[in-house]
């Protein structure tokens, strides 16, 4: 590592000593976020609409009075869209993120079928090259689309709850991460390295 690689790192760990406490903060609000998602899915899922509902409304009142100031009238209708589309979803949260969520299962079903027919299709056309393996891989992925697509509502939930489990693993790995940046020294230069000259 050269002298200024080695001064960049001492920097960067510095300052991610001194706001270790950020780390922690963030850590401790992933793991109780990915908690939450575990034991409420539904309700998890509703409070992100709600949120994203929020945000759009905000969105469109900027937009809107960006284009009032500006005379933009593409800035007023796209603010009055997103304002209405905002409003619907702040409305009713919980069926917006339920309707989202299975539209977004059956789009993942629908894919993992194309590509087990286009597996299937490629054993059939190219015998001599594709093996029983590829013919057993795209009867699973249509199985399993199949699956997803008879119950979009449980894999839905599964969905949240896999992302509750990401975000506890990486809210205690930055838990961890903050314990032990909080008493990082800056390393002494190696006195046996000769200076370069």
């Amino acid at each position: 590592m050269t002298d200024e690689t080695t001064v960049d790192m001492n920097q960067l760990m510095q300052k991610l000593a001194r706001d270790w406490w950020v780390l922690l903060i963030r850590g401790v609000l992933l793991v109780v976020l990915g908690l939450y998602a575990l034991v409420m899915p539904g309700q998890t899922l509703a409070t992100f609409c709600l949120i994203f509902g929020l945000f759009l409304i905000i969105d469109a009142v900027i937009s809107i009075a960006s284009g009032l100031g500006g005379g933009s009238g593409w800035a007023i209708g796209r603010g009055l869209l997103t304002l209405i589309i905002g409003v619907i979803i702040v409305a009713a949260p919980a069926v917006f993120g339920a309707v989202a969520a299975v539209v977004l299962v059956y789009f993942v079903a629908a894919g993992l079928v194309i590509a087990g027919v286009a597996e299937i299709a490629a054993v059939v056309q190219h015998k001599e090259h594709a093996g029983a393996w590829v013919f057993v891989q795209g009867v699973l992925s249509i199985a399993f689309g199949l699956l997803l697509a008879l119950m979009p509502v449980v894999a839905a939930a599964a969905l949240i709850m896999v992302a509750g489990i990401y975000a506890i693993v990486f809210g205690i790995a930055l838990i961890a991460l903050s314990f032990k940046v909080k008493g990082y020294t800056p390393q002494a230069k190696d006195a046996s390295t000769p200076e370069a000259g």
